[in-house]
């Protein structure tokens, strides 16, 4: 299984598109063409999307805000953890790692927080929030989904 953490704000909408999108009159809080790059993920690589962001926390409202955005339809499966602990994103989702990746699964981390593990460095791709996801950033990402 392929499994891709998913941050949101600074990843599937940005500083920059904020700006360029300020002036109009819209409830759509998520950048179509980010949302276009991470649905190329989803099919090149058949991941399974678990929410790692602090929109988590509404896990059933994120989900129909994303998929009403043009996500792929049920493709976020699950969340990480919700915690009183303050621990790094890094940790969290390590914790979620140790509990259900099996061996031969692969992940990639995507966000825009630079708190992860050391061990996770490999399978991190740090997204810059002033621009979003990008399509540099999508062919990283596949390459660390489809290495073996």
């Amino acid at each position: 299984m392929k499994y891709l953490f998913l941050d949101i704000d600074g990843v599937l909408n940005s500083s920059c598109w904020y700006r360029s999108t300020k002036d109009e009159a819209t409830d759509i809080d998520l950048d179509p063409k980010c949302i276009e790059l991470l649905n190329q993920i989803i099919i090149e690589t058949d991941c399974i999307v678990i929410l790692s962001s602090d929109w988590r926390y509404d896990f059933v409202s994120a989900c129909n805000r994303l998929y009403l955005a043009g996500l792929i339809k049920d493709s976020i499966k699950d969340r990480t953890d919700i915690l009183t602990e303050d621990i790094s994103r890094g940790k969290n989702i390590q914790n979620y790692i140790n509990r259900h990746l099996t061996k031969g699964d692969t992940y990639c981390i995507v966000d825009d927080r630079t708190d992860m593990l050391k061990c996770q460095l490999s399978n991190f791709r740090y997204i810059n929030p002033y621009c979003g996801l990008c399509q540099d950033d999508t062919n990283a990402i596949i390459k660390i989904l489809e290495y073996v």
